[in-house]
C-alpha cells in the first residue's frame, strides 16, 4: 500500500476554515440561484424574491448571511440596498457552473 506525503505545505487551519465556510453558504439552493441572478447584475431584495419567487424574509436571511461571508456585496442608493457579486462570489459562481458540467 502506498504512503501519503505531503510534497506540499497544507493549508493552515485558518485557511481551510474559510474555505469550508463558504462553501457551506453555497451548499444552499436558494443561496446559490440568488448567486446566479446576482451574476447577471446587481438587484435588490425585492428583486431577487420576485426572481426566486420567494418571501422577502427568506431572501433577507438568505443574502444576510452572503454578506457576512463576503460573498455579495451591497450599495446604498438612499433607502434602497443593492446587492451584487463580491469578488470571491464570482469565483463561487464559476466553480458552481464548473461542478453542474462534469
Amino acid at each position: 500500500m502506498a504512503t501519503v506525503t505531503a510534497k506540499t505545505a497544507l493549508p493552515t487551519d485558518e485557511d481551510l476554515h474559510v474555505a469550508v465556510s463558504s462553501l457551506k453558504m453555497i451548499s444552499d439552493g436558494t443561496r446559490l440561484k440568488t448567486l446566479f441572478l446576482l451574476e447577471q447584475g446587481e438587484s435588490s431584495v425585492v428583486g431577487l424574491c420576485e426572481a426566486l419567487g420567494v418571501t422577502l424574509p427568506v431572501v433577507s436571511h438568505h443574502v444576510a448571511l452572503l454578506k457576512v461571508s463576503g460573498i455579495v456585496k451591497t450599495r446604498r442608493s438612499g433607502r434602497h440596498i443593492y446587492y451584487s457579486l463580491s469578488h470571491l462570489g464570482r469565483f463561487a459562481v464559476t466553480t458552481a457552473r464548473r461542478l453542474m458540467k462534469d
